[in-house]
């Protein structure tokens, strides 16, 4: 597993929070559409976590798939992609 971490678009989340930082503290000050984008981003997030899936054909075990899923949404993963990320302050709360 931590030999494919390298395939997660690490970068691009950095990429986009820096440039669009200003966007995102607007959002906090409008809550429905806070909460658009919130649920809209997590749609994308589990797209992208599909396609990790079939890119090494894991979906093939769904009790592996299933325990995966289960690990890209918890908190541990979100606090390993943080510190991949070099720390990335958060622009929002949750």
């Amino acid at each position: 597993m931590a030999k494919k971490q390298y395939h997660l678009p690490t970068q691009k989340v950095k990429t986009l929070l820096d440039k669009h930082q200003t966007e995102l503290r607007t959002l906090t000050q409008h809550p429905k559409q806070s909460e658009y984008h919130k649920r809209m981003s997590k749609a994308h997030y589990l797209c992208e976590v599909e396609t990790f899936l079939h890119t090494f054909g894991i979906e093939k075990e769904m009790g592996y798939a299933l325990k995966l899923l289960g690990y890209f949404e918890s908190k541990v993963f979100y606090e390993t992609l943080h510190k991949l990320m070099g720390g990335v302050k958060a622009t929002m709360s949750h």
